[in-house]
């Protein structure tokens, strides 16, 4: 199952763009870095002019056991809603090395924040146009409790008044389903279909981002 992993950029001018043509590291080697075309799939998109940049590299794991492996990822920089992507197939223990590596090798131009830092509002927005719900957890005096078990109050009141601090939801597109999870400011798609998680992704761009 591939997995795509979104982060918050800082703001991404050419300069940027540039560097991580130019770049490498010691754990990642870039192998390719192309402009791609892409089309708005969903209405309103706020970006339809984005400039977006994938870049194909192996990561190296190391290990304490064993030689390490190699990973093959995909990272898209999509400079309008100031995303960044990147997308595996191997399961990954933690993803801050490879975000760090890919940083680096873009000589520190590009930053990667940890958390998306969405706002509350439009991230309750995002998750309610799932098409089914599997859980969304909120912080209720600081302890984190699913949105229908928060005491003497009802589900609907919950929704956009209470800091969300996971979730689960499936989204679907053309009769196929992505599931979308959320947790501690990060969004991950897992999904085998391309227009299915970019289906996912503009929607996050128009409804979070934008």
């Amino acid at each position: 199952m591939s997995v795509t992993n979104l982060r918050r950029a800082g703001s991404l001018d050419s300069r940027t763009l540039d560097s991580i043509a130019e770049g490498s590291h010691e754990q990642l080697t870039i192998r390719s870095v192309d402009q791609i075309d892409w089309t708005p799939i969903v209405e309103n998109h706020p970006y339809p002019d984005q400039t977006i940049v994938r870049t194909i590299a192996t990561y190296h794991e190391p290990s304490s056991y064993t030689s390490g492996r190699d990973i093959e990822i995909e990272f898209e920089i999509r400079a309008g809603s100031e995303l960044v992507l990147f997308e595996y197939q191997t399961d990954l223990s933690t993803t801050e090395p490879v975000t760090n590596s890919f940083r680096q090798a873009a000589g520190n131009n590009l930053q990667i924040y940890h958390s998306l830092h969405a706002p509350e509002d439009a991230l309750w927005e995002f998750l309610s146009n799932s098409n089914r719900v599997i859980n969304i957890s909120v912080l209720d005096e600081g302890q984190e409790v699913t949105y229908t078990e928060v005491e003497e109050t009802e589900p609907e009141d919950v929704v956009g008044e209470y800091a969300i601090a996971s979730a689960e939801v499936v989204f679907e597109y053309e009769g196929n389903q992505m599931l979308v999870s959320y947790n501690d400011g990060s969004l991950q798609v897992e999904s085998d279909w391309s227009l299915g998680r970019e289906y996912v992704i503009q929607l996050f761009e128009r409804d979070v981002m934008g």
